[in-house]
């Protein structure tokens, strides 16, 4: 290898690529280099100077601690340049489209794929999917299926995708289906490009439920008394089919039994229909070209870029619309975990379908490369979050979320707001949307409806 070349990681050897910019940071890291051993250069003249002259010990410590300090900041500063060649090298690796087999050796080059329908699940990481897909689909400007307003396509409450819900463009078809939606194969299908690739999320259903079930208040449909979520959550689950049959709760059924079914179009009135759950999870499994699971967030991350043919900077993300620890209850108990399996047999269904699936997915992508790119994934989020988050904070204005449950958001440095991957990364669902539905107005010359 030449002295020139940078190798990109221990797991990617056989890849050996400088970029021009990155040559430039190899010569900036060569100069402090030189820095340092000029310190140290004085470091020894200043001591032999102090001995010759015979002056006290307090003196001798004093310069000694002047001239550490000078070459600590040196040493961060050869630190932030290393990681910035790190990062640049990366960079030009994820890159490269090709395809890699298990031991990461190049095989095939492939296409991005920029035609995607992603099912966006309530509560199962889905924004955090969406947010990749927001960013991908701004940086090549693709035409995204836009609700004329807020985030939903539709009133989920009664309704299924129709196209009356969307903003519509003065175009054949359309790049990325990715707000809420309740699933219509057809309808969706009639507005999107022909090689559209289908995607979806699922979470623990005993996890999912609790989620859904705090987050909106389904205590205040079912008028349940309690002290905190658990509480309320544990009286529902003693006899939830009283609840869920209540005349309050009517125009709420959707999300109170199988909600993940739910969002994938069954209906209110199927819900018990243990054969017509069967057939839906196999017309589901037929279009969906892959099934993410929340529970190995990263792994499906990596499936979703062997999929779509994209590199590993387009998949790097920060969890958004995630509850704090205060927040998140501290214990669900065996008995509530097998009470909510129960009630949601459709959806225990569901999910134990695919994720048999999606462990078959990883077995032939390869246990060893989906560790080593895991691996580079997070590497990259956490340097990513060194560079451009300044902080944490549970209340931000501008996401949307229940009086009394505190979701985490990301406040950018102000120097890397100008940035486009700093900025996107972090910015809410609401605000992301909001600014597409802008472009798209301008890019087609269109009136916007005022938000309300």
């Amino acid at each position: 290898m030449s002295s020139s070349s940078i190798p990109l990681s221990n797991e990617e050897s056989d890849v050996e690529v400088e970029s021009a910019s990155a040559k430039a940071q190899r010569k900036k890291l060569q100069k402090v280099q030189a820095e340092v051993d000029e310190v140290a250069g004085i470091m020894k003249t200043s001591i032999d100077k102090l001995i010759d002259r015979g002056e006290n010990l307090d003196d001798l410590l004093e310069s000694a601690e002047e001239i550490q300090k000078k070459a600590m900041s040196i040493k961060e500063t050869t630190k932030q340049i290393k990681q910035k060649i790190w990062w640049k090298n990366m960079k030009v690796l994820s890159e490269s489209n090709y395809r890699r087999n298990d031991t990461g050796v190049k095989i095939n080059p492939c296409k991005p794929n920029k035609n995607i329908v992603f099912l966006k699940v309530h509560k199962c990481g889905s924004s955090t999917v969406q947010n990749i897909l927001f960013r991908f689909g701004q940086k090549h400007d693709l035409d995204f299926v836009m609700p004329p307003k807020g985030n939903y396509l539709g009133n989920l409450r009664n309704s299924t995708f129709n196209k009356k819900y969307m903003i519509e463009l003065p175009v054949e078809k359309y790049n990325i289906l990715c707000h809420h939606t309740r699933y219509n194969e057809q309808n969706i299908a009639d507005i999107m490009a022909p090689d559209s690739l289908y995607v979806t999320i699922l979470r623990d259903p005993v996890i999912m439920f609790e989620s859904i079930f705090t987050y909106t208040h389904y205590e205040q449909v079912y008028n349940i008394k309690g002290n905190n979520p658990i509480t309320r959550l544990n009286k529902f689950l003693k006899n939830p089919s009283y609840f869920y049959n209540t005349e309050d709760a009517k125009s709420y059924l959707g999300h109170g039994k199988n909600p993940i079914l739910y969002d994938f179009g069954l209906e209110n009135d199927e819900k018990y229909n243990g054969s017509r759950i069967g057939e839906l999870i196999k017309q589901l499994s037929d279009k969906f070209d892959l099934v993410m699971i929340s529970d190995y967030f990263h792994e499906s991350l990596i499936l979703l870029k062997e999929l779509m043919c994209w590199s590993l900077d387009d998949i790097v993300f920060f969890p958004l619309n995630s509850r704090t620890n205060v927040t998140v209850p501290s214990s669900i108990t065996s008995s509530m975990r097998k009470k909510i399996r129960q009630w949601n047999k459709g959806d225990v269904k569901l999910y134990n379908y695919f994720n048999k699936t999606f462990w078959w997915k990883v077995e032939e992508f390869g246990r060893n490369r989906i560790e080593r790119e895991v691996k580079l994934l997070k590497q990259r989020n956490e340097y990513l979050y060194k560079l451009c988050i300044e902080k944490i904070s549970d209340d931000d204005e501008n996401v949307w979320h229940p009086h009394d449950i505190f979701v985490n958001t990301f406040k950018v440095k102000d120097e890397m707001k100008d940035d486009f991957v700093c900025a996107a990364i972090a910015k809410s669902e609401l605000l992301y949307t909001a600014h597409l539905r802008t472009l798209t107005m301008r890019k087609y010359d269109l009136i916007e409806v005022p938000p309300g």
